[in-house]
């Protein structure tokens, strides 16, 4: 009973400190394109990334300044350790982003 006890505190103590970890990975892409998923004229359009490797990425933090349709750009991001709302592409992060030359 006592080993019972002590294993039932151990796991409620060490529950709440052992977490998964918020992102899986870190990408980075220097000939990626910015794409409008969806019509223009559709509210649940939004725009995403896809990779030179043509993996498809759905960033959380898109600006305003980057969402233009077939925007060249380079970014680094996070990849979040989490399912996609839509299903279209990995959700993402993005840490750093600019307009390819």
């Amino acid at each position: 009973m006592r080993k019972y006890l002590i294993l039932l505190l151990l796991t409620i103590i060490t529950g709440g400190c052992v977490t998964g970890s918020e992102f899986r990975e870190t990408v980075t892409d220097r000939n990626a394109l910015v794409v409008r998923v969806g019509a223009a004229s559709d509210p649940r359009s939004f725009f995403g990334i896809v990779g030179s490797n043509l993996v498809r990425y759905e960033p959380i933090n898109l600006k305003d300044e980057f969402k233009i349709d077939s925007l060249r750009v380079i970014f680094t991001a996070n990849i979040l350790n989490r399912e996609s709302p839509t299903g279209w592409g990995l959700p993402c992060e993005i840490t750093s982003i600019e307009r390819r030359p």
